[in-house]
């Protein structure tokens, strides 16, 4: 830290005040607290959005692993996650149809 608050000294962003304020800052703060659970993480995704829903198959699934599965439609993708045989799913997707200019 101390070389990267040297560099923005150096280059005029911060000067030796706010250098030592946050050299303080840092040494004296403590870390956010930071919930990383599916379902804090859940909240964060619109309502109705595939990531969200796809993050409550996990929980009712009780599980954290993922499946990666190339499908054409939201629906397609959703059935996949329901019918894997294991305790997986889908938390990433890409339609197969994207256009690229």
């Amino acid at each position: 830290m101390q070389s990267i608050l040297d560099f923005l000294l150096a280059q005029g962003v911060i000067d030796e005040d706010r250098k030592a304020k946050l050299i303080y800052e840092l040494k004296n703060s403590e870390p956010p607290t930071v919930d990383w659970s599916i379902q804090a993480r859940m909240a964060l995704f619109p309502p109705g959005s595939l990531n969200r829903r796809l993050a409550e198959i996990m929980v009712e699934k009780q599980s954290n692993l993922c499946l990666a599965v190339d499908g054409s439609s939201k629906e397609r993708i959703l059935q996949v996650s329901y019918d894997f045989p294991y305790k997986s799913v889908i938390v990433s997707y890409r339609l197969s149809k994207t256009r690229y200019k």
